[in-house]
């Protein structure tokens, strides 16, 4: 009989041991990963002057070729631009500005990662709204090429900005204070369609670049700061 209760207190002991493990390994919100914060929130006091935040994002999808090249996840934030003209709320949001986030499983992925024109520009163009409101206002035959923008980072190093230019469209592929992350930078320029010559567009391109660094760029990395701060890194 005392072996009989003996195994039971033993089973019951197994049991209740096994659920403080298994609470204690539940995901908690500083656990979880850094993408699915960025997907989630983005903190109000990180909006840049000049812009009114709309949302964050996460969208897909994770192709075999991007899980090969360490992609973990995607995030955007979306932000329209007080100067620039919006559609109605109630419709598809147009003519925003932002942040495309590329979270990686290593560092050393992401120090390779580079980001295809072609794929660059249909980001690019989800600016301006859905498939009608780019059909009416993307210029196909305007100029398009790759400009490089000289900044200076938070950290004080300089970095070189790859930014593919169509249109009235900017795309810039900006390496994080996090080595894990990456984000392509999102800006419209209406200027660009009157530039009449190489030295104008690429002047243009630059001022509104290097502009960037305290506005949009600044919220991307506070918002990657306040996601590594949750995540408990």
């Amino acid at each position: 009989m005392k072996n009989i209760v003996l195994a039971r207190v033993i089973v019951i002991g197994c049991a209740v041991l096994g659920t403080i493990l298994l609470l204690g390994n539940k995901p908690s919100q500083a656990q979880q990963s850094l993408g699915s914060l960025l997907a989630s929130e983005f903190p109000a006091a990180a909006t840049p002057n000049g812009y009114r935040f709309e949302h964050v994002e996460s969208y897909c999808c994770i192709e075999d070729e991007e899980k090969r090249l360490g992609v973990e996840r995607y995030a955007r934030a979306y932000f329209v631009r007080n100067d620039l003209p919006w559609s109605n709320p109630n419709t598809w949001l147009s003519s925003w500005e932002g942040i495309n986030y590329i979270v990686f499983s290593d560092a050393a992925r992401a120090s390779r990662y580079t980001l295809a024109d072609l794929d660059s520009l249909g980001l690019m163009k989800m600016m301006l709204g859905n498939d009608d409101e780019i059909a009416k206002r993307f210029d196909n035959r305007a100029w398009r090429g790759t400009i490089t923008v000289p900044i200076s980072s938070m950290s004080g190093a300089a970095q070189q900005l790859p930014c593919y230019v169509a249109d009235t469209l900017i795309g810039c592929l900006v390496r994080s204070p996090n080595p894990q992350v990456l984000y392509q930078l999102l800006l419209q320029e209406p200027k660009l369609r009157e530039a009449g010559t190489d030295e104008t567009r690429q002047n243009l391109v630059k001022a509104r670049v290097q502009k960037e660094t305290a506005l949009l760029m600044r919220a991307a990395n506070e918002h990657i700061k306040w996601a590594e701060r949750a995540a408990g890194r």
